[in-house]
């Protein structure tokens, strides 16, 4: 994550459901109803501002298992709850 003022960069740890993301809290407007979404990538970024590498981790969309991807790998992700 970095800080949109002072472009200064850190390292900021994510935990997130898999399933059943409520969006209410980050609503523009109130729709009269809930919106849950569930999660099938995240993109990840290692390195800094100026240069570094990209990597994603995706659920199959079939098998519902996760895998990390990367240039020219993927492995199957162990999911740790």
């Amino acid at each position: 994550m970095s800080c949109m003022q002072c472009s200064n960069v850190c390292d900021v740890g994510m935990h997130a459901a898999l399933a059943g993301i409520n969006t209410f809290l980050f609503a523009v407007e109130d729709i009269g109803a809930d919106i849950c979404y569930e999660l099938y990538g995240v993109v990840n970024h290692y390195g800094s501002l100026h240069g570094g590498h990209y990597t994603a981790d995706v659920m199959h969309y079939t098998s519902r298992q996760w895998f990390t991807c990367s240039d020219s790998w993927y492995v199957l992700t162990l999911l740790m709850c």
